[in-house]
């Protein structure tokens, strides 16, 4: 994955904190996505100011993982969120 790339959410989309849990609603098609807490730290940090670089790097600060972990944590992630198609450039 680039680690210099800047994703934003996807206008029309929505989320809402609900029992430590990320609740997105995609306003476009209607689906409704849940996150675990290390998902939603990622998708707070997708907010088209920082690279998928530095969203590692804060995950590794967050929750004291090695630089592998958080990128393969963070690739996960950002891949999902594409796929349902959340994220942006």
């Amino acid at each position: 994955m680039n680690k210099n790339i800047v994703l934003r959410h996807k206008s029309g989309v929505r989320a809402r904190e609900v029992d430590n849990e990320l609740v997105i609603l995609d306003r476009d098609n209607g689906n409704i996505n849940k996150l675990n807490q290390s998902a939603c730290f990622i998708w707070s940090l997708l907010d088209g100011t920082k690279t998928v670089g530095q969203v590692e790097q804060a995950l590794i600060k967050e929750y004291d993982i090695d630089l592998e972990t958080a990128a393969t944590d963070v690739e996960s992630v950002v891949r999902r969120l594409q796929e349902l198609g959340l994220l942006e450039q």
